[in-house]
Formats: C-alpha cells, structure tokens, sequence
C-alpha cells in the first residue's frame, strides 16, 4: 500500500492527503533480528502537495509510534516520532 500523488489532480489545485498505513506494509530496516526498536503502530500522515513549475512540492507532517528497550537496563518504553 503507498501514497500515490496523481500529477492531473495536482496541476488544477493543491492536493490535500491524510491517513494510516499499517507498520507491516512500510519495510522498515530497524536493524534486523538484533534491533531494539520495533514499529507500534501506523503510520499517520498529512501531506499537501503541490506543482511549482514541473516540480513537485510535498510538505506536512508524518507521525509513527515506535517500542524498544534501554539497551543498559531493558526497560521497555515508547517512543513517538514526528516529522
């Protein structure tokens, strides 16, 4: 499953997007067996994009939940990401 930006709809007016995608359909490369953290949840997204001359311009926000241990203690603990 992705995000797909259809470059006619964006050429009339901005596009506005948002959602989930489940964690299992995104291929996150944490570090393999060994890592520590593991993805907790989907991946939120609100996006606008937009056409300047032949160029694409998304912007937004992007926000996923992530779980892991302290590699010291191995408490368990979640960490929220945004971007």
């Amino acid at each position: 499953m992705a995000v797909r930006i259809h470059l006619e709809q964006v050429r009339q007016q901005e596009l506005h997007l948002d959602g989930e995608l489940p964690e299992g359909t995104l291929a996150l490369n944490l570090g393999g067996e060994d890592t520590l953290l593991a993805a907790a949840g989907p991946l939120t997204y609100e996006l606008t994009a937009s056409l300047a001359d032949d160029t694409l311009i998304v912007h937004g926000a992007l926000q996923m939940d992530f779980t892991g241990e302290c590699a010291r203690c191995l408490q368990p603990f979640t960490l929220p990401m945004q971007l």
